[in-house]
């Protein structure tokens, strides 16, 4: 679990040294973290969460995410060998 407020350089770091991540506070910080993610190859994996476990949860591909994000947002990167 990583907190999307870090440095850019922290996160990338941080994301290139594991194969499974989650990404929370997104909100302000969301265009910092889908360029990291992006950057890395991890698109195609990524799956952002809004409002989780709320009447109005919303789940999609990080690829098809809108521009902007509540703060209480997350990503999800499961491993390369995940079966989701």
């Amino acid at each position: 679990m990583l907190p999307a407020t870090l440095p850019e350089d922290v996160l990338r770091d941080r994301l290139a040294a594991t194969d499974a991540a989650v990404l929370m506070k997104l909100g302000r910080h969301f265009p910092k973290a889908r360029a990291v993610i992006e950057d890395l190859g991890l698109t195609g994996r990524a799956v952002l969460v809004q409002h989780a476990s709320l009447p109005d949860q919303q789940v999609c591909p990080l690829a098809e995410a809108p521009a902007a994000v509540p703060y209480f947002s997350m990503i999800l990167i499961p491993g390369k060998d995940a079966h989701v």
